[in-house]
């Protein structure tokens, strides 16, 4: 699904853009080319992509300025048009009031500015100073520029296409103070084109959809405006709608219905478990988890980000080591559990063979105990028909037994997390699992090559324990010992 954001942000279309996510089933585009808007809409739609449990993807076709930076930076991936414009600034806005309303209205802009702050750090891993110092000179980045700067993650070709601004933009680019000239001009030339052109379409929809802007069916605003910007036919826009129409939904809780989650409370900690479980092929994959793929420096981020958490440090490490410090975080611990059942997994697949006449058993503490093992008994003997059944016995012997403690240690650091390195949290574990399976069948096997004295202070294997083959290796032989 695509979702189209050519306009300026403001709350209709922070309700358009939401409605359209409810709505939305698998991986969705959002294709913005728009100059920015409200402060709060566009942080409402940052968070709703950031909440969507789908793959998103948003495609900047032309330009992402101010708010729709922050727009563009909640989807997984970012792209953008060789031609392209990025821009970053400090937030701004005019207010009437006596001095105290405005010096709370600075204040606020002030946390804005820092959310903003923080959101461009969280992706680029630059310095704070360096990005707040972007800010506050108002910087246009071309697409390379951006990509360098790690705030897109990949470019492609506009393949010759003009850059062309988005209906309505217009003037809110133009109060930038620095916006580029060839800006500029394509604004002047693209609102003089489209402008008609979109009015045309938005009469169009109303004589198609009817009251499309209150309709009771959520996804419907997102499939018109869709069609008014011009991505999609008023045919498609219609075979859209029918499609939704006739999707088998349940009549009491339609396309606006809250999707609850059933747990322990940690929705968080317990989907990146869960993502982390199957990239390391230990679990099924959840489809709608929205951690699936995510790298584990991406899943450390999340740790913190979708917590609520703050002051997230910019660089790599500081975040990792955030991640796994920080007493809203879990993360540690969930690598640690995944670990340990690679580690279960190592020892369980290992191909030893003392557990086939081996049996496990549990001792308290490392002191000496002993373990009273019983003879078998022979073959049954014959009770014919009228006769009495016959006690049988049998005889019983003790050996000592004690603890004793092996093992090695291996660590999980934060190079590991920022280079994704799965190996910590998979053949290494393994590998030591399946090392502890092997030193307890090396224990085992010596005490069979070692012939060590038992309790009788005889050799486990002697005449007097019966169990010498004095005969070749046959059945009578054997049946013999």
């Amino acid at each position: 699904m695509e979702i189209s954001l050519y306009e300026p942000i403001e709350g209709v279309t922070a309700r358009q853009f939401r409605d359209s996510l409810m709505a939305a089933k698998g991986p969705v585009t959002v294709a913005i080319n728009s100059g920015g808007g409200n402060v709060t809409d566009g942080m409402a739609m940052f968070n709703a992509l950031r909440m969507y449990k789908g793959h998103t993807v948003a495609r900047i076709d032309g330009i992402a300025a101010s708010m729709a930076t922050i727009v563009a930076l909640g989807a997984r991936r970012v792209v953008m048009a060789d031609n392209g414009w990025w821009m970053i600034h400090n937030p701004w806005g005019v207010f009437v009031g006596e001095s105290e309303d405005l010096r709370k209205k600075a204040d606020m802009m002030e946390k804005i500015g820092k959310a903003m702050l923080d959101t461009y750090v969280a992706k680029t891993g630059l310095p704070e100073s360096k990005i707040k110092a972007m800010m506050d000179a108002e910087t246009w980045l071309t697409a390379e520029e951006a990509k360098e700067k790690g705030f897109i993650d990949e470019i492609y070709p506009a393949e010759g296409q003009a850059l062309a601004m988005a209906p309505g933009c217009g003037s809110l680019v133009e109060k930038f103070t620095r916006t580029p000239e060839s800006i500029i001009a394509s604004v002047k030339k693209g609102d003089t084109e489209t402008a008609s052109e979109r009015e045309k379409r938005k009469k169009e929809a109303g004589i198609l959809f009817g009251h499309w802007e209150s309709s009771l069916c959520g996804w419907l605003p997102g499939i018109v405006e869709e069609f008014i910007s011009g991505s999609i036919t008023a045919e498609e826009a219609r075979k859209k709608h029918l499609e939704k129409l006739t999707e088998d939904t349940t009549p009491s809780a339609g396309p606006g219905a809250m999707n609850m989650y059933a747990g322990n409370g940690n929705i968080v900690g317990d989907s990146v478990k869960a993502a982390l479980m199957a990239r390391s092929g230990l679990a099924d994959v959840e489809k709608d988890n929205r951690y699936n793929g995510y790298s584990l420096r991406e899943l450390a981020r999340a740790s913190l980000v979708d917590r609520g958490v703050s002051g997230i440090p910019g660089n790599p490490l500081g975040m990792v080591g955030m991640a796994f410090t920080h007493s809203s975080s879990d993360f540690g611990g969930i690598l640690a559990d995944v670990a340990h059942k690679s580690l279960l997994k190592g020892w369980e697949d290992s191909p030893e063979t003392f557990h086939a006449w081996t049996k496990k058993g549990t001792l308290t503490d490392f002191k000496v105990a002993h373990r009273v093992g019983m003879d078998g008994f022979k073959s049954l003997r014959k009770v014919l028909p009228g006769s009495e059944y016959k006690y049988a016995s049998t005889s019983d012997r003790s050996e000592p037994i004690a603890l004793a403690t092996y093992g090695e240690l291996f660590s999980i650091d934060r190079q590991a997390i920022i280079n994704d390195d799965m190996s910590a949290l998979t053949s290494i574990p393994q590998q030591m699992g399946a090392a502890a399976s092997r030193t307890v069948g090396d224990l085992v096997y010596a005490v069979l090559v070692a012939n060590q004295k038992m309790g009788d202070k005889n050799p486990l294997f002697d005449a007097k324990h019966s169990n010498l083959i004095n005969s070749e290796l046959d059945i009578p032989g054997l049946s013999a010992a």
